[in-house]
């Protein structure tokens, strides 16, 4: 059977074939005319195989590589006359590939070497962008950048980033102190790394085009608005958060967007503006060590949001359930512990030092008597009871009424640009209140909280977001 080569893929298909079997190239009617698959004209081959247009050297010429012969016996690849080539084979014969043969083939994607090789001097495939290419075994010499500027070595750095920027939030004990996980905190400012970073992520969303951004999907007079939205870039080794709104985030999930209902601008961030903050290991405290494992706090409050958006007072259906609006076991902060702050914080190697905490949500949790309490729960990560900050044996006053500085919490930038609350008192300025688990005895739309003071006597509403989370959690030490 008569067959022709597709110029497109190289592929051979019968001679009478009008579409090519493989990659679907159409042949023209016309005798003695194909298309380039590089300009796309239908263009008369010359006798070298070129395209009269382009200069791209068709799959079926007859020579594509200058080989020349050793005397010493073999041969070598001095260079590719096809600067569109995208595969190429190297003959059995050849023993050695020069310096800078293929160097600037930014179209070629793949190369077959032969076991004949022994010798790939530098530079050899420098600057092929699309090249993906291992270099078999049986090379005995192989020269400096050989593949520099490869996909090859852009893969491998990538290889070599992630490797790097996972063990970035690897356990670490120092005394009473873990640092464990990673997530967003301190705010860059220096104008060449924001630069790039604005440069990396590109064109700014709006509310019907997130582009590479991903929306917060948070409240503003009780409906979600996309009008906040987050983005994560690597740069030089670290991974930077950028922040961008068009709308202030209020500081109840009911309330109007406006600066007086919103601690954003107080805390020095701006509609309009992109900020990017580090993301950096996470520092716990121990509060326990009990059989291999420690009960650990955050030092600081790593992020603000609601306890949950309702701001109902009695019993209504919960995720499919009959609950008090304050139920911790249903409420929108454990779900976003567990899922959103757990996955953006551990990778699945740290993931399996945590243990499932028994969470207990009894009355008893909570210092008296408790109607609003839920079943308990178990969790990855959680907030801590009114009855465990005050636990001397965690380093905490007993005291709910004192001003434990134990308790104090500041919060990181990254919070502060969520819309974090801080006291601007004496003392306690710079200090966030934070929330606890613990239902309020009096009111279904109400959780224990600590002040700013270190006292844990108050309780706050539940849809205020302007709430420190610090986190808590169990880890195998």
């Amino acid at each position: 059977m008569a067959i022709k080569i597709c110029p497109r893929c190289g592929g051979k298909v019968a001679q009478r074939s009008m579409d090519c079997i493989h990659c679907k190239y159409k042949f023209t009617e016309e005798a003695g005319k194909i298309q380039c698959p590089e300009c796309e004209e239908w263009v008369e081959k010359t006798e070298d195989g070129r395209c009269p247009v382009c200069g791209h050297y068709f799959a079926d010429a007859e020579e594509i590589l200058i080989i020349e012969q050793i005397e010493s016996g073999g041969a070598k690849v001095v260079s590719c006359k096809d600067r569109f080539a995208t595969k190429v084979v190297i003959p059995a014969d050849v023993t050695v590939i020069c310096s800078r043969a293929f160097a600037g083939l930014k179209y070629l994607q793949s190369v077959t070497i032969p076991a004949s090789v022994e010798i790939i001097e530098d530079e050899a495939f420098a600057g092929c962008a699309n090249l993906v290419l291992e270099i078999p075994k049986s090379v005995k010499t192989v020269g400096a950048d050989v593949l520099k500027g490869t996909m090859t070595e852009k893969l491998e750095e990538q290889k070599k980033r992630r490797e790097r920027l996972s063990k970035m939030g690897d356990l670490r004990i120092e005394g009473n102190y873990v640092y464990f996980g990673i997530y967003p905190q301190r705010r860059i400012d220096d104008e060449v790394i924001t630069d790039a970073l604005n440069e990396l992520a590109g064109d700014l969303p709006t509310g019907d085009q997130p582009l590479k951004w991903t929306c917060y999907d948070y409240y503003i007079s009780d409906s979600i608005n996309k009008y906040m939205w987050y983005i994560d870039v690597e740069l030089d080794g670290n991974i930077y958060r950028g922040v961008y709104y068009l709308s202030y985030r209020p500081y109840r999930t009911n309330m109007n967007s406006e600066a007086s209902n919103s601690y954003q601008e107080e805390n020095g961030y701006s509609l309009g503006m992109v900020y990017w903050f580090l993301y950096q290991p996470i520092k716990w405290r121990i509060l326990d060590k009990h059989y291999g494992t420690a009960l650990v706090l955050s030092e600081t409050a790593i992020d603000s949001q609601q306890y949950d958006h309702s701001k109902y007072s009695g019993t209504q259906t919960r995720n499919g359930r009959l609950a008090f609006a304050n139920n911790y076991a249903v409420s929108e902060i454990r779900a976003w512990l567990n899922d959103k702050f757990y996955n953006v914080a551990f990778n699945d190697a740290q993931k399996s030092i945590i243990e499932v905490s028994d969470v207990d949500n009894r009355a008893i949790t909570t210092r008296g008597n408790n109607n609003h309490t839920c079943e308990n729960t178990r969790d990855n990560v959680l907030l801590l009871s009114l009855l465990e900050v005050t636990t001397k044996d965690y380093g905490f006053n007993d005291d709910p009424f004192a001003y434990d500085k134990v308790r104090m919490k500041k919060s990181t930038d990254y919070a502060k640009s969520q819309g974090c609350w801080m006291s601007n008192e004496g003392e306690y300025a710079g200090n966030c209140w934070w929330w606890l688990r613990s239902p309020s005895a009096d009111s279904a739309s109400s959780v224990s909280r600590v002040d700013a003071d270190g006292d844990a006597d108050g309780t706050n509403y539940i849809y205020r977001t302007v709430g420190g989370v610090v986190p808590a959690m169990r880890i195998k030490i």
